[in-house]
């Protein structure tokens, strides 16, 4: 899929270097001395450090489980989309620590006193919160919505085939699947007899 290549390559990719980055500048700033407002520095690398490890954790499990997932329902083959719900709640736990990183640089605003690093530092947490809400927007309004109906369409899909099977498998030699009135588990190539169920005539001949 096109978006999830996307998500990837342009998302993905661009927030794990500049999250490096920003961990990077925080810890020079956090080292320098006499810097304006600093009191405010240790909260917030705080804070982004835990934004950090939860997207850096939330990014694996999408490009290992969730997109290929993705991509099988793409391809019509069977799937959940149960977990899509959790993961939209780990996207808003993802804005609030954003909110938070906000709070604490008041609004990226800086007094006309502070360093070039800081300053470097402010403008990078305004990028990556910019990029990071377009990222979860796309995923949230876009691919969430499109991978759960595919998912529900793979399932009824599966559904109806099973119904189709189960009303003319028995007229159908090359069925070969464990419904009543199929073959039977044995593989003995006789037509399995539906419990409750009187044999008829041929059944009863062809079970000697």
């Amino acid at each position: 899929m096109a978006l999830i290549e996307h998500i990837v390559h342009r998302h993905h990719s661009w927030l794990r270097q500049e999250m490096t980055l920003i961990e990077q500048m925080m810890d020079r700033v956090v080292e320098a001395r006499g810097v304006k407002r600093f009191d405010s520095i240790l909260p917030l690398r705080r804070v982004f450090s835990e934004f950090q490890d939860e997207t850096l954790d939330h990014l694996r499990i999408e490009e290992e489980w969730l997109f290929p997932a993705i991509a099988r329902f793409e391809n019509g083959l069977a799937g959940s989309g149960d977990a899509f719900p959790m993961l939209e709640h780990n996207h808003d736990a993802a804005a609030r620590r954003l909110d938070e990183i906000r709070d604490l640089t008041h609004g990226y605003d800086l007094p006309e006193t502070a360093c070039d690093t800081l300053r470097t530092l402010y403008e990078e947490l305004e990028a990556l919160e910019a990029d990071m809400r377009t990222h979860l927007r796309l995923e949230n309004d876009f691919l969430f919505p499109r991978a759960a109906r595919l998912a529900r369409e793979t399932v009824d899909a599966r559904s109806r085939e099973g119904t189709m099977c189960l009303t003319a498998g028995a007229a159908n030699p090359n069925c070969k699947c464990s419904l009543p009135g199929k073959l039977d588990t044995a593989g003995s190539g006789r037509a399995a007899i539906p419990p409750n169920t009187q044999p008829t005539r041929e059944q009863r001949i062809a079970l000697r």
